[in-house]
């Protein structure tokens, strides 16, 4: 049986400056096999800033736990600063060239089976860019 909840908005403050926010809980329960079932937490907050009507800039900032049932606790974070270039101003125009950077780091206690690795700790820095084109 899975359960999944979310709450999810904005708010424009101005014109050029928004914030997006999404709250979630997810139930997971494997009733044959206990092994992984957990509940899922998580949040994330981006505040924006139009520049004009082609710039950009979001920072983002998630978090997320996993308990699971057997025990074990796992709880991460990442942080996002992007700028980006659209052919409008406002969150949802594509397409968008963005560039960013995002830091963040992982603490498992408890790894799952669909997962090969066995480290407790991932961290992790990137930096990159991205076409992003809805149809």
């Amino acid at each position: 049986t899975t359960v999944y909840a979310s709450f999810e908005g904005s708010h424009k403050f101005t014109q050029q400056a928004q914030v997006e926010y999404l709250l979630a809980f997810h139930d997971y329960d494997n009733g044959k096999d206990n092994t992984d079932n957990r509940k899922n937490y998580g949040a994330i907050v981006r505040p924006m800033y139009f520049w004009n009507d082609v710039h950009s800039t979001w920072l983002e900032a998630g978090y997320q736990r996993v308990d699971y049932d057997q025990g074990g606790d796992n709880h991460g974070w990442k942080l996002t600063l992007s700028q980006n270039i659209a052919i409008g101003m406002g969150p949802e125009f594509r397409p968008m060239l963005r560039f960013y950077v995002t830091g963040g780091q992982v603490d498992n206690e408890h790894t799952a089976k669909v997962n090969g690795t066995q480290d407790q700790q991932l961290d992790s820095l990137n930096v990159g860019g991205m076409f992003e084109a809805w149809f």
